[in-house]
């Protein structure tokens, strides 16, 4: 109900989610309380995350801070990681720009959480790995 949410609680729940997923969640954010809608990204992230890992591998959640905003990156390994073109398109998109439907809403949602953060979402491939990065 408060406006900033334990990183510790998020992990739980991640870790949680993670159970019946065929991907590993590697968690590295240190226990601190951020904004609401930071932590809710990054757990809405990992969801896009899972998407880049359809056969199952690694996902390692990690965020920096510099000049108190933060960084968070998420590196998705395994066999055949990928990143859906339109996924990407939609975490950039407004609603008059393209058709919200039940399968781009998440990546709609994380891209509105993002602008609501102040932050940009990039996903990119780095050779096998798929990369989402939600920073300043």
């Amino acid at each position: 109900a408060g406006a900033e949410i334990d990183t510790g609680d998020a992990e739980e729940v991640a870790q949680g989610y993670m159970v019946a997923e065929k991907a590993d969640l590697e968690w590295k954010i240190e226990r601190q309380y951020l904004p609401k809608n930071q932590v809710k990204l990054v757990l809405n992230l990992l969801l896009l995350a899972l998407n880049c890992v359809p056969q199952g591998g690694e996902i390692t959640i990690s965020m920096e801070k510099e000049d108190g905003n933060p960084s968070f990156k998420l590196l998705c390994s395994g066999l055949k990681a990928r990143i859906a073109e339109s996924v990407a398109a939609m975490v950039k998109s407004l609603p008059e720009e393209e058709l919200v439907d039940a399968h781009t809403v998440q990546p709609y949602y994380c891209g509105l959480l993002a602008r609501l953060s102040g932050l940009n979402i990039t996903m990119l491939m780095e050779g096998e790995d798929a990369v989402i990065t939600a920073s300043a």
